[in-house]
């Protein structure tokens, strides 16, 4: 393995038997941002970590010809690299506002790295080990997937809209929701939060597991809803052909428009049912 690090310098050079470290340190007594956001647009895999200062770097094998391009500009470090099988790059950075991939290559975000949005244009596949924001952001519209360890966060936004899935395995956030119009499935389990909203309008399973103390299911098409999140307030909207799963213990709201049914578990205390659909309402003993 071979590293070569040249600081300051905002423009990677690579030769076949040389590695060269891009770094953009903070000047003393100035706290500069060099770059925001990461896009990757290229066929390699690369990984996202924290880090005290802007760094990129590229280990690989020697004896390969490697051809690297990444270009920092208006705070955009945007890369697009053509790699062998055996060489990592790795970018680090205290914090991103964004990191998006948009080519065949996957992305790893590591753990304790602050990011906002983290979206998938690209049919690679994005793993978040734990991310922690204010205002969490998460967008799949490609072929490929997203999965996240851990979310922790005020406000969380998932968005499905591509033919890939969305794998959460935990979630902390005071509001979540999650929206699906797509091909893909989403399955969320860890849910913890105080208000939770679920919608379907696409062809695509939704499957979520947790705890909500309020939250609203919405059905606009084909696909289905399975929420196994025990709440204590549960608002349910069909306007599809899909089916929804909720579970309340004090109140369960459920207004159907079409032919979808609607299963109530938690046997709460009141149900109320409205709408002139035909799908049937059932409730689990």
């Amino acid at each position: 393995m071979i590293r070569t690090a040249l600081a300051a310098l905002p423009v990677m050079v690579v030769t076949s038997s040389c590695v060269v470290i891009s770094d953009y340190p903070e000047p003393a007594g100035e706290p500069v941002t060099r770059f925001t956001r990461v896009v990757h647009s290229s066929s390699s895999a690369i990984k996202v970590r924290p880090g005290p200062r802007h760094r990129v770097s590229l280990d690989c094998d020697e004896g390969f010809l490697r051809e690297v391009d990444v270009t920092p500009v208006n705070g955009v470090l945007r890369i697009d690299s053509r790699m062998t099988d055996g060489c990592a790059l790795t970018v680090e950075a205290p914090w991103l506002r964004s990191v998006e991939n948009e080519s065949l290559g996957d992305v790893e975000i590591a753990g304790g790295l602050r990011v906002e949005d983290i979206l998938n244009s690209g049919s690679g596949d994005v793993l978040v080990r734990s991310v922690e924001a204010d205002d969490v952001f998460l967008s799949n519209t490609s072929l490929g997937s997203i999965t996240v360890e851990r979310v922790e966060t005020e406000s969380l936004t998932v968005v499905n809209d591509g033919s890939g899935d969305v794998f959460i395995d935990s979630v902390l956030a005071t509001f979540a929701r999650v929206e699906n119009f797509s091909l893909g499935d989403v399955i969320i389990t860890g849910v913890d939060v105080a208000e939770l909203s679920v919608e379907n309008s696409g062809s695509g399973t939704m499957f979520l597991q947790g705890f909500a103390d309020v939250q609203t299911v919405g059905l606009r098409s084909l696909g289905d809803v399975d929420s196994d999140v025990s709440s204590r307030i549960a608002d349910v909207i069909t306007d599809g052909s899909g089916d929804a799963t909720v579970t309340a213990w004090q109140r369960a709201d459920v207004t159907i428009y079409s032919i979808g049914d609607v299963l109530v578990r938690g046997q709460p205390q009141a149900l109320v049912v409205r709408g002139d659909g035909s799908g049937t309402v059932y409730v689990e003993q």
